[in-house]
């Protein structure tokens, strides 16, 4: 009965130290953003891969991962003549400073949606400037450099993306 009680009790030891050592080392990646949080302020971030220690009872993790690829639903658009054809979008977009981008928008979530607002739009006006043969043949990459480059998807860069 004795024997029972040291060997259960040398468990539990062993499973906290367990989850206790797993939650002290955070494994970064290439090409991931880690925000380290202490107490809900941010502290450092990581950006180089690596093995590192953090302490579980004071900080928090955030981890981004390097790029984000993101479908835009397909919607109709009106060209320049006045036809309307079905346009299907997909963007691919990175963090580059994390800790602008944790202030700013916090989430993944958060940011597809400020994403998908600016592109829908930079979308539907740069077809409105062509013709429907313009807008299917795609001019060896225009379309999609015009969008890119449109003033409301250039403005995402101070959010840190």
């Amino acid at each position: 009965m004795k024997k029972t009680k040291i060997w259960t009790g040398l468990l539990l030891v062993y499973l906290v130290l367990s989850f206790l050592c797993v939650r002290c080392v955070h494994i970064n990646q290439e090409y991931n953003n880690t925000i380290v949080r202490q107490f809900g302020k941010v502290t450092s971030t990581i950006d180089t891969p690596g093995v590192y220690f953090t302490n579980p009872l004071q900080d928090e993790i955030t981890l981004y991962m390097g790029e984000y690829l993101y479908d835009i639903t397909r919607t109709s658009v009106i060209t320049k003549d006045k036809k309307t054809m079905i346009s299907d979008a997909v963007i691919t977009w990175r963090i580059s400073d994390p800790i602008v981008f944790y202030k700013q928008l916090g989430t993944i979530s958060a940011a597809e949606d400020r994403l998908s607002g600016n592109s829908f739009s930079s979308m539907k006006s740069e077809y409105a400037k062509l013709t429907l043969e313009e807008a299917i043949s795609g001019e060896n990459g225009h379309l999609s450099e015009a969008i890119s480059n449109a003033k409301s998807i250039t403005s995402l860069e101070q959010l840190g993306r």
